[in-house]
């Protein structure tokens, strides 16, 4: 009997021991579990004075103008501007229709100061308008464009032009600029004017690249703003990329006249 006891109480105590010891390994379980995953480190956070604009040009007033003034403004100029009704004419002639919501309008105006060489402070304002245009399949994204640049002594760059996105792909843009020339009538030798709507590589494409060189918050908007239609994707870029904006425009602007080329350069010539 004694025996028996004793045998007992050993396995009692055997099993008390092995009972405590995996309470304590699933405590230690329950604690792993319970534990904080290991930090995700932070994304990079990305330093928005890196890359400046390359100009000397402070900003003295900025106007996003409203959609139904660019629309008001765009039905007048189609009718008085030789040029922005050959450049809306031409689109609709290779099948595109004009879009005329709120939201397929876009316009800002901005004017900013620039010193000369000779220390004297000179004002010249930039004002951007887009009407957003569609092919007939719904598939390519057409804008009419202006850009004007202005002195305050009346020096005027006016670049009226057509931006294509084919299947919507903004990197791949196509771009005709509205032009006047001088030529000679062979029969009275007068000379008259041709307007013609011309192929090139100038304003759109130029953006998309010089925006490249701005600060990082803003070569991010140029994958990340709403590639919806041209007047949404150039609204988002104007308003994410600030002052940037603004000198890239005018130097893609400038044909290199003297009076815009000290102010902002010109990038596309």
């Amino acid at each position: 009997m004694k025996l028996n006891a004793v045998t007992l109480l050993v396995f009692l105590t055997i099993v008390a021991t092995v009972i405590m010891t995996a309470a304590g390994q699933e405590n230690e379980s329950m604690d792993i579990s319970l534990a904080p995953p290991e930090a995700v480190p932070e994304p990079e956070v990305l330093d928005e004075t890196e890359v400046l604009p390359d100009t000397e040009m402070s900003l003295v007033s900025s106007e996003i103008l409203s959609r139904s003034a660019v629309s008001e403004d765009f039905a007048n100029l189609k009718e008085a501007d030789s040029l922005m009704r050959l450049a809306s004419d031409n689109l609709m002639e290779r099948g595109f229709e004009p879009l005329t919501g709120d939201e397929n309008f876009f316009g800002i105006v901005e004017t900013y100061r620039v010193m000369m060489d000779d220390g004297e402070i000179v004002q010249q304002t930039m004002t951007l308008e887009v009407q957003d245009y569609i092919s007939a399949d719904r598939r390519d994204l057409g804008a009419l464009v202006r850009v004007r640049l202005e002195t305050e002594d009346g020096c005027k760059e006016d670049y009226t032009f057509n931006l294509v996105a084919p299947c919507g792909n903004f990197d791949r843009v196509i771009e005709y600029q509205a032009v006047q020339t001088s030529i000679r009538d062979t029969t009275t030798g007068a000379m008259a004017a041709r307007l013609e709507m011309v192929e090139t590589n100038s304003w759109g494409s130029c953006m998309l690249q010089e925006l490249k060189k701005c600060a990082s918050p803003c070569v991010n908007a140029l994958v990340t703003c709403p590639k919806t239609g041209w007047s949404a994707y150039l609204g988002c870029l104007a308003v994410r990329c600030g002052g940037c904006f603004v000198a890239k425009a005018a130097c893609c602007t400038c044909n290199c006249k003297w009076w815009c080329k000290w102010a902002v350069g010109c990038c596309r010539r």
